[in-house]
């Protein structure tokens, strides 16, 4: 269906990354939508009527009851998204901490760490 966000005029399809966590399609017919499969549906028109505006419907007339209309045809497939994009890991730097040393939980309090674990 077409998407009023959609700034291309339904061109192109796009696809984001909550995609590949989202069920979109039942690719394996079992009744339950799979993970990272979306159906795309594609529509091609043409003027049949020849009036310039496509995908435009004539209403009929009692002067032409059976208007000529614009015809389109519906295909579809179902597609994967993937990220094929291996991820890139940044590790701090090493850092010695001292068990000593007050802890600052979330809450805003300061604790201690033992000095022995029973």
């Amino acid at each position: 269906m077409y998407n009023f966000l959609d700034e291309d005029g339904g061109q192109y399809v796009k696809f984001c990354c909550e995609d590949l966590t989202t069920a979109g399609a039942d690719v394996d017919r079992d009744g339950k939508l799979d993970t990272m499969f979306h159906q795309v549906i594609l529509r091609v028109w043409d003027d049949g009527n020849k009036d310039g505006c496509i995908g435009c419907w004539v209403l009929p007339t009692t002067a032409d009851p059976y208007p000529r209309q614009d015809n389109y045809n519906d295909t579809w497939a179902n597609v994967k998204v993937d990220n094929k994009v291996p991820p890139v890991l940044t590790c701090p730097p090493n850092i010695t901490v001292s068990c000593e040393a007050p802890i600052t939980t979330n809450g805003g309090t300061t604790g201690y760490l033992p000095q022995q674990m029973y």
